[in-house]
């Protein structure tokens, strides 16, 4: 089915990396949704849960869930994410914006991760609202166990207090920018002992690599950014990298409504636009809503509006297993993936890497089996 048309529905990280699978592999794509997608509100990094690949959720074995992230890191290479190249064996350490620890597995090298925690300096960016580094110093070495201080640089030169994450990330993306953040930082953290140094993540959205690059020479330590809450720089770099390789690959995108999904995956719009193809993949749950229901008759509806999107009158196998909540024809010609499949639960097992990988990958075999 390497060359049939797929419609995918949703653009948040699910919706994208599953169009990118799917263009790799010959298919053609397009994506729909309504919104921007749930990017701006996810942090970047993909995690595998507390054990890494030494772990199978899902039921997928190893060697799957292998292939499976190395496609996902190769796609991430390939946008132009900064990821490692070799897959860690085990789940890495990051902070999140409380300083507090927590698993990750693949995550950009933008963001502090680590086999274990290490001995960091926490700096705190006048304005940035999130950023408390005393707080998150004392959170950090309370749960590790490891040394931490902290250091408070001023507001940048024009700050004004409507400046949110994205307004640093792009003064940071200017040469004053750049020089101002070198002289400050310089000046304000002075001989640091940790092993670390840590800084809020809004240092660019295209040049953040060339920022922490120039910093750790700087500071003779390496330096990464710490998540803030959202919207997260992280996650608005991702997507707009994520959407530049899309567009390379001849990707269309469509601002759009779903009102039905018909039986054999095609897809009608709210204003009436029809997008044919021959199967549609449902990527609309994400960390907003919990993705689309399906009753007993097959009616099909969005939690998060509660407005019915179709209606699949085949409705049989319900949650056979979790790419399929929403394949209810059995003939894979509409599949669902994303967090509201399988049972899947990130914000308390730390997988939502794995939920995005395993359930694309999950759908895509079934489609290619057809």
């Amino acid at each position: 089915m390497g060359d049939a048309t797929v419609n995918v529905v949703g653009r948040g990280p699910t919706g994208l990396f599953a169009a990118a699978f799917l263009r790799l592999r010959g298919y053609r794509v397009r994506v729909i949704s309504r919104t921007a997608g749930s990017l701006a509100l996810w942090g970047g990094e993909l995690g595998f849960g507390s054990a890494g690949l030494a772990g199978s959720p899902g039921g997928m074995p190893p060697e799957v869930w292998l292939a499976a992230w190395s496609e996902g890191a190769e796609i991430l290479l390939r946008a132009g994410v900064p990821v490692a190249e070799t897959l860690p064996e085990l789940a890495l350490s990051t902070v999140t914006a409380l300083g507090a620890p927590k698993p990750t597995f693949l995550t950009p090298l933008w963001q502090y991760a680590a086999c274990e925690p290490e001995p960091a300096c926490f700096v705190g960016l006048g304005g940035v609202g999130d950023a408390e580094p005393k707080a998150q110093s004392s959170r950090y070495a309370e749960a590790t166990g490891r040394p931490s201080s902290y250091r408070q640089a001023p507001p940048p030169p024009g700050w004004r207090p409507g400046w949110g994450p994205l307004r640093f990330a792009e003064f940071f993306d200017t040469d004053l920018g750049m020089e101002w953040l070198l002289s400050a930082v310089a000046e304000a953290v002075g001989a640091v002992e940790e092993e670390v140094v840590l800084f809020p993540q809004v240092l660019g959205v295209e040049r953040v690599m060339t920022a922490l690059g120039e910093l750790g020479r700087m500071l003779g330590r390496p330096a990464y950014e710490y998540p803030l809450l959202a919207p997260s720089i992280g996650g608005i770099r991702v997507e707009r990298r994520l959407v530049g390789l899309l567009n390379g690959l001849g990707v269309p995108f469509y601002r759009a409504g779903v009102a039905s999904v018909d039986g054999g995956g095609s897809v009608t719009a709210e204003d009436g636009r029809r997008f044919p193809g021959d199967a549609t993949i449902l990527a609309t749950g994400g960390v907003l809503g919990g993705g689309f229901t399906v009753d007993l008759e097959g009616w099909i509806t969005d939690p998060v509006t509660g407005e019915s999107v179709g209606r699949v009158r085949e409705a049989r196998d319900l949650n056979l297993a979790g790419y399929r909540r929403v394949d209810l024809r059995g003939d894979a010609t509409l599949l669902a993936v994303g967090s509201q499949v399988g049972g899947w639960n990130p914000d308390r097992d730390h997988n939502g890497g794995a939920m995005i990988l395993g359930t694309v990958h999950q759908a895509i075999a079934a489609l290619e089996a057809r």
